[in-house]
C-alpha cells in the first residue's frame, strides 16, 4: 500500500466514517487506523473507542472503503 492510499483509507475511516457512526452510535468515540507490520505480512486494523473505556479492533485488511465500512459497522451489532 502506497502512502496516498494509507492516507485516503485513515481519513475516511477517522473522518467520514466515525461522523457516520457518532450519529448512529453516540457511545462510540473515536476511530483509529493503523498498520501492523513485520517483514512477511500486515494487517489493517480500526480500533474502535467507546465513551465508557471499551476497546473493539476490527481487522480491514485489502478492504476498500466500502467494505471498511461493513467491517466497522458490523462489529457493532
Amino acid at each position: 500500500m502506497n502512502h496516498e492510499m494509507y492516507e485516503a483509507k485513515k481519513n475516511f475511516i477517522t473522518r467520514e466514517l466515525l461522523r457516520m457512526l457518532q450519529a448512529a452510535c453516540p457511545e462510540v468515540k473515536l476511530l483509529e487506523y493503523r498498520i501492523d507490520s513485520d517483514r512477511t505480512d500486515f494487517e489493517e486494523i480500526v480500533t474502535i473507542r467507546f465513551i465508557d473505556g471499551y476497546v473493539k479492533r476490527v481487522d480491514v485488511t485489502a478492504d476498500g472503503l466500502l467494505a471498511c465500512a461493513r467491517d466497522v459497522l458490523g462489529a457493532l451489532d
